[in-house]
């Protein structure tokens, strides 16, 4: 594979053991993947069909047991800066503010902190008047609008999201998944989000990634390009999607 890939991210027969002194559990079995710049993907499927494994193999912080995966089209060998990650338990410091928990990937990296560009991704998630407050002081959706300012600081080119909203009220979800288009949409970025909620794999998924097992394995892939039409969620579109959605994760039964 060369630099000259279309793809972004593109994951190649990737299988993953997790081996003990006792036990193998097989967790992915010959997973195909790819995602181009800009494009929106969802995976859905049962609990433990290996939907988190593989975001944490496109992260780089899991290693396939078989097969490759290639960013802009190199191997991809561990935790990119291109590559931002973000995870349902929020993972904020308690101890550090909303604008230090943002700056915290800068600092890990040594690299200069631009306070003009925080206080804009303070403003473009909406939590500027929290900038000096803690995560205890912050509501779910607060909380999780951090996490998702301290992937972006770096400037990824490619969102991963594990059930960011899974915790969150419906209404504030829905919210939260807007902003997250938003973002997607104005910064050109490609996203692979792991989701258990049939409307908002609808609402976010350009493409819908079925997987089931264990291990787990991709059966199907749903094409679903209205899923970036502002109006989608209040369509009649919509309500078809999510019931072709259901039938598919319920094996095609009504």
């Amino acid at each position: 594979m060369t630099g000259s890939s279309p793809d972004l991210i593109e994951a190649r027969e990737v299988s993953k053991i997790y081996r003990s002194e006792d036990s193998a559990v097989k967790a992915l079995a010959s997973v195909d993947l790819s995602v181009r710049q800009g494009e929106l993907i969802v995976l859905v499927g049962p609990s433990g069909c290996g939907k988190t494994t593989l975001l944490l193999i496109l992260a780089g912080l899991e290693s396939a047991t078989r097969g490759r995966v290639f960013f802009s089209g190199r191997e991809l060998d561990g935790p990119r800066r291109e590559i931002g990650l973000v995870l349902q338990d929020y993972g904020l410091f308690p101890w550090k503010t909303v604008r230090c928990n943002i700056e915290l990937g800068l600092v890990i990296r040594r690299e200069p902190i631009d306070s003009d560009k925080v206080d804009a991704m303070l403003e473009e998630l909406d939590i500027a008047d929290k900038a000096d407050l803690f995560p205890q002081q912050l509501s779910g959706g607060q909380k999780q609008r951090v996490a998702i300012g301290r992937a972006l600081i770096l400037n990824p080119q490619l969102l991963l999201l594990d059930e960011p909203f899974a915790a969150l009220d419906t209404l504030t979800r829905e919210r939260l998944q807007d902003l997250v288009l938003d973002v997607c949409r104005s910064r050109g970025l490609g996203m692979v989000m792991v989701s258990h909620n049939i409307p908002e794999a609808v609402r976010l998924g350009e493409k819908i990634v079925v997987m089931t097992g264990q291990p787990g394995r991709i059966t199907r892939i749903i094409e679903n390009p209205m899923a970036r039409n502002t109006d989608y969620r209040a369509s009649d579109q919509f309500y078809n999607m999510t019931r072709i959605l259901r039938r598919e994760l319920e094996g095609g039964n009504a």
